[in-house]
């Protein structure tokens, strides 16, 4: 059994660092079979000043290898330390150490091009007659990784999940009591309950449903974790409102889907603006709204029924 390989491309980084160590163990023997005592994990760094026309610095090194800073001084250090180069002061920037060959490193050289040519010529053999060479498919996966850096991919299949595992359905009365909890829990973790709130969520079938409006609630698992409003003021226009989320549950995009069907549904209903008022101090709702459209204007008439209220939003649809 090897649960690395059958784990296939989620053990990808394992496998490949496993395939890295055993060549990397197997090439101090190499080495050694040549009368060389070299690690491996130096060939970058000594290749590179090898063929350098000048002495290179850290961060040159680093942008050449497409490595770490860090982990060029690591290797820097212990060539250093076995004789193989010399650090120089820049004379233009004294700042700054530059990195070259020292006698001993240029004389070990001349001997190891051709250790290096026997072990092209054998990795040669193994790849070649191969279906898919090795070294072009990392090829192809390093230029994917540069086009579409790894986080970026993960962070794009996480959102879709999220996104598809949201169930959006429509109010029916078994879920009453889920709506008011959902929305008096954020009314009471950030301001507190006004008269208006109690109207809406206690009697939001006479206020809202039987008006024309809608209520929407989000579902996971068989549970509801979030619930929106839509408000109809007639003439086209509507208000997003009673919006919240369960806190076990933020962060998966919950808010953007219930935002979503209440947009799509004012569109459905032949409505013309959609706005919704809020507090500034509710940072990330702020920002789902302004990611769903919405820009803050100017409050049309009168003053909020709500205390709170210290922000109006609207989109045309």
């Amino acid at each position: 059994m090897d649960l690395i390989r059958d784990l296939g491309e989620l053990a990808l980084g394992s496998r490949l660092r496993r395939l890295s160590d055993y060549i990397m163990r197997n090439g101090v023997d190499v080495y050694r079979e040549y009368g060389i005592d070299f690690d491996p994990k130096w060939f970058p760094v000594f290749y590179a000043l090898g063929q350098a026309e000048k002495p290179l610095a850290i961060m040159e090194l680093a942008q050449l290898l497409q490595v770490t800073h860090p982990g060029i001084i690591k290797i820097g250090k212990e060539l250093d330390k076995a004789g193989l180069i010399v650090s120089l002061q820049d004379p233009e920037d004294k700042r700054r150490r530059l990195l070259t060959l020292s006698e001993h490193g240029v004389e070990l050289l001349t001997r190891m091009e051709v250790a290096w040519r026997d072990i092209a010529r054998s990795l040669h053999q193994l790849l070649e007659p191969h279906t898919h060479h090795l070294l072009r498919a990392i090829e192809e996966v390093e230029d994917g990784f540069s086009r579409k850096p790894f986080l970026q991919r993960i962070l794009e299949v996480k959102r879709k999940r999220q996104w598809e595992e949201v169930e959006i359905i429509d109010y029916q009365p078994e879920y009453a009591e889920e709506f008011k909890r959902i929305n008096y829990a954020w009314i009471n973790k950030y301001f507190k309950v006004e008269q208006p709130d109690i109207d809406s969520l206690d009697r939001h079938q006479e206020k809202i449903i039987d008006r024309g409006g809608w209520i929407c609630l989000a579902r996971i698992d068989q549970r509801i974790v979030g619930a929106c409003a839509l408000i109809n003021h007639r003439e086209g226009v509507f208000e997003l409102a009673k919006m919240g989320v369960d806190d076990g549950y933020q962060g998966r995009q919950i808010g953007k889907r219930l935002g979503q069907a209440v947009i799509d549904k004012a569109r459905s209903m032949d409505g013309r603006r959609l706005f919704l008022e809020s507090n500034r101090k509710l940072l990330p709702a702020i920002g789902l709204y302004r990611k769903l459209g919405f820009r803050e204007v100017v409050r049309r008439q009168g003053k909020s029924e709500y205390e709170r209220s210290d922000i109006v939003m609207e989109l045309y649809l």
